[in-house]
């Protein structure tokens, strides 16, 4: 029997870990809302922005924050130039043919993080105090990155929703070549929407780094947690990823309270499971 302090512990331990699991869904869900690209190169995204502020701030001696912010600015530079490389020339084909591309840019991710690191577990130098709810303890550090990860997801959704980015998205997602006779710049909507994409992976990826050790293979786990609370919320919707996350998150840290925290990526396969058959839309809106 769990004791209601313990099951307050377990609540509020998902909540934290699953903002951060929404916010590396986030990057999964707008590429895939919006360039009906399924991105395989996800998980390699998300451990390569670890390894980033790993290298600035281990080896090379940068301050921790300077790494952090490096490495999230990263992605979306990364996004930029991976879009012309890999995505460009793919889009409108079959969708092998993504799946494929993506597929192989995160192969050149993985293989490189591997001959230069190995497989040896690594962390970052964080340093931080440690609060308890319900006997469940929780690191600050974590509690700032859900906090960062929800102001994110918001700003997401304002962006999408309020901007005239956001309305030249939407009608792009719509139809693009009626979204180019109004002028909208269809290549470049792409492209920052694919760049935004890496952006929210590789900021998800480097908070979690700040809580959790890591290895090359770390971000397939991710990549698996994404899928389905992509399936949980909704494909590019913001606050859908957000609350998705959550679920999965509070779902997550329940079963490790009962059983064994080894059970997690046991957990993501039945929700997304029961989704597929209960709600294959998603909980929330479509973009």
């Amino acid at each position: 029997m769990v004791s209601p302090e313990l099951l307050l512990g377990g609540l509020t331990a998902g909540l934290v870990v699953g903002s951060l699991y929404g916010l590396a869904a986030l990057g999964l869900s707008i590429i895939w809302g919006i360039l009906r690209v399924v991105n395989l190169s996800h998980g390699a995204v998300i451990a390569l922005s670890m390894y980033v502020a790993y290298l600035l701030s281990v080896e090379y001696g940068y301050p921790l924050l300077a790494s952090v912010l490096i490495s999230i600015f990263f992605g979306f530079v990364l996004g930029m130039v991976a879009y012309y490389l890999f995505v460009h020339k793919v889009l409108g084909g079959p969708e092998l043919a993504s799946l494929l591309s993506t597929f192989g840019f995160g192969l050149i991710i993985l293989g490189t993080l591997q001959l230069k690191f190995g497989g040896i577990a690594r962390t970052l130098p964080v340093t931080t105090a440690t609060i308890e709810v319900g006997h469940v303890p929780i690191r600050m550090v974590q509690v700032v990155g859900a906090v960062i990860a929800i102001a994110v997801a918001i700003a997401a959704y304002l962006l999408i929703y309020r901007t005239w980015f956001g309305r030249a998205v939407r009608a792009v997602v719509m139809n693009q070549e009626a979204a180019a006779l109004m002028g909208v710049n269809v290549t470049k909507v792409l492209m920052l929407s694919f760049a935004l994409g890496l952006l929210f992976a590789s900021t998800a990826g480097t908070l979690l780094a700040l809580s959790y050790s890591f290895t090359p293979e770390t971000g397939s786990m991710y990549e698996l947690y994404s899928f389905t609370i992509v399936v949980l919320g909704g494909l590019g919707n913001p606050l859908g990823s957000l609350i998705g996350g959550i679920i999965l998150g509070i779902a997550e840290q329940l079963t490790s309270i009962v059983a064994s925290g080894s059970w997690g990526p046991l957990v993501a396969f039945v929700l997304l499971l029961v989704m597929l058959v209960i709600k294959p839309t998603g909980l929330f809106a479509k973009l």
